[in-house]
């Protein structure tokens, strides 16, 4: 199935393990053979894994690569940022409101929301921008 995955994939690459996966799933777009390694039927993953497991410095190298490549787009961040942007319908009017309301508010305020986002790794929600928009009488387009 094209783009197939399972927490397994997560756990394998984010663990950093040599990783195997069949080409149908086509995560080859996604990921280079220097990353994760794909097989075409089981005679061919049964010649990779022989060949790998012979290439202790290679092995390791593809994946390191592979728990790089994944942590930078698949972090729990990403995904859980993802999720709330998708469920509460965050999209570029929002962030255009975000900015303002931030840009506009005492420094003190403002340095308060900033280091919570980033202690969290959320922004601020939207409807407290409002509040904080309303409070500070801040001139927002809606």
């Amino acid at each position: 199935i094209k783009y197939y995955s399972s927490d397994r994939l997560a756990q394998l690459m984010g663990n950093g393990l040599l990783t195997f996966i069949d080409e149908k799933t086509q995560y080859g777009d996604f990921f280079r053979k220097d990353e994760l390694i794909t097989y075409s039927n089981l005679s061919d993953l049964n010649e990779k894994i022989n060949k790998y497991k012979k290439d202790d410095k290679t092995r390791k190298q593809i994946a390191k690569n592979g728990q790089t490549k994944y942590l930078k787009y698949f972090n729990s961040t990403l995904v859980a940022r993802f999720i709330i942007d998708k469920s509460f319908q965050i999209n570029k009017k929002n962030k255009r409101l975000r900015i303002a309301v931030l840009n506009s508010l005492p420094n003190e305020i403002r340095s308060d929301l900033q280091m919570k986002e980033r202690s969290t790794g959320f922004d601020t929600p939207v409807y407290k921008l409002k509040e904080l928009a309303k409070q500070y009488n801040i001139d927002i387009d809606e």
